[in-house]
């Protein structure tokens, strides 16, 4: 009997699980791909970036084959040229490539894989997944172009998960007059900032433009970008609770773990300690190679915290370390570091209170951290750095499943709660058979899932069980 398995989102985690499965040696098997857009492969990350965002790995990290880690870099430049992105003409291991071109590399892998997997059939459905629901034996899911898929297992690939909207009093009034822009990868809505009506008007008294951005990690980098390549040459203040701006990647490679991954209790307070205390007597006086030491055993690390210990992490330390963990590409921290020196770009540590918008205009309140007055920013536009909108069709679908006690948060708060293989818990903490996830759904549980080494092991082994399972 054949067995169907549905996966939710065809970004880089669903399009990286059918490559893997298309490389099995399993007959008898239908991959339901469900992806809305026409591209799979890219994603946020990879499908919306502009040709002048990079990876923020070198070219031998970002291989999707893990028998060939040289695979990508020698893709890139066969093909990059011919897709006019001639700069990966000389490409090689230490390359910092073009995002756009990964996520035509991983479309093109899978198209590859389609054509000559002898075992799996590889189904696209370009749609939404509208809701799930179980059936004896697996799910049903309903499909926004009208469709019913009945599969035995399911594979919920949806990328980052929603973060909480910013709510602040005048947002609604900001957004109805197009002052407020919550998609950072739209162009287009980037170079109509500087065609606003009033531009300069409510700045400063000088008359100089301002562009107020919330979130400062790597997606105000990549904004900061977008902006000077639209032709935006105005004042651009970026603001979050803790300003703290993800660091340059140097070339550090890993050195021998600094910690004991299997040392119980495992207090955090300990473990952080010794990353200090290991970075400050690193013979190479660079701390990237202590970070880069512990790609191997984060994971134990963090399943040997208590939840207590998770939760703190979330609360007091996530923030620096995601700036330290993904650092920005040399290219792009040396442009960022050049518009801070011109006074172009400025980082602030305090958040939001309120706006207030009129046709020329923003006035934006915020308070500056351990400030204890507030103060009001004039500006031209906002735009929303912080992550991936509640409203979006796959967080509705999430939001459903969780409703229904199908899914539910893990301790943390930073995912969805799983057991080792990835296979969701429903609302009593019991596995869902059949139900799984990979990629940043389950950071909660791995810490380390995100990058595209993590995905795609993720993706391999995810794809080994059901092999197994099928026999």
């Amino acid at each position: 009997m054949t067995q169907h398995i549905g996966i939710i989102g065809g970004g880089l985690s669903g399009a990286a699980f059918c490559v893997a499965m298309l490389r099995m040696p399993t007959e008898d098997t239908t991959l339901h791909l469900i992806e809305p857009e026409e591209l799979t492969g890219g994603g946020i990350a990879y499908g919306l970036a502009a040709p002048w965002h990079s990876l923020n790995v070198t070219a031998d990290r970002a291989s999707l084959l893990p028998d060939d880690p040289d695979h990508w870099w020698q893709w890139a430049a066969i093909h990059g040229p011919q897709l006019d992105f001639s700069q990966t003409a000389t490409a090689n291991a230490e390359s910092y490539l073009p995002r756009k071109l990964f996520g035509i590399y991983a479309a093109a892998l899978l198209y590859e894989a389609e054509m000559r997997s002898a075992g799996p059939r590889l189904v696209r459905h370009r749609a939404r997944v509208d809701a799930l629901s179980r059936l004896d034996g697996g799910f049903r899911l309903r499909l926004s172009d009208g469709q019913t898929l009945d599969c035995g297992k399911v594979v919920l690939s949806v990328g980052s998960l929603p973060v909480p909207s910013l709510c602040l009093p005048g947002l609604d009034e900001a957004y109805r007059l197009g002052r407020i822009f919550d998609n950072p990868w739209n162009l287009d809505a980037l170079a109509g900032i500087g065609k606003l009506p009033g531009i300069g008007g409510l700045t400063d008294a000088h008359g100089k433009s301002r562009v107020l951005i919330a979130g400062t990690g790597l997606t105000m980098a990549d904004t900061v970008m977008s902006l000077r390549r639209v032709g935006y040459e105005g004042e651009i203040v970026a603001i979050s609770r803790h300003g703290v701006v993800p660091a340059p990647r140097s070339a550090a490679r890993p050195g021998e773990p600094v910690v004991n991954a299997q040392a119980r209790p495992l207090r955090l307070s300990r473990l952080l300690h010794q990353l200090r205390q290991s970075s400050r007597q690193s013979p190479s006086g660079d701390w990237q190679e202590v970070f880069e030491s512990l790609r191997p055993i984060t994971r134990s690390l963090w399943e040997n915290l208590d939840d207590d210990a998770r939760r703190r992490f979330v609360r007091h330390g996530r923030t620096f370390w995601d700036a330290h963990r993904f650092r920005m590409p040399p290219e792009t921290a040396a442009e960022l570091q050049a518009d801070q020196q011109a006074g172009r770009l400025h980082v602030v540590k305090g958040r939001f209170i309120g706006v207030a918008a009129r046709d020329d205009g923003l006035a934006v309140d915020m308070r500056r951290r351990f400030a204890a007055d507030s103060e009001t920013l004039h500006a031209d536009a906002l735009i929303l750095c912080t992550g991936p909108r509640q409203d979006d069709a796959e967080a509705v679908l999430l939001r459903d499943m969780q409703q229904a006690g199908l899914i539910r948060p893990d301790a943390s708060g930073m995912g969805l709660d799983a057991d080792p293989d990835g296979q969701m818990l429903d609302a009593d903490g019991k596995a869902v058979p059949g139900l799984y996830s990979l990629g940043p759904p389950l950071r909660g549980m791995r810490l380390e899932c995100t990058a595209i080494t993590d995905i795609r092991n993720q993706a391999v082994d995810l794809a080994q069980l059901m092999a197994i399972q099928s026999r």
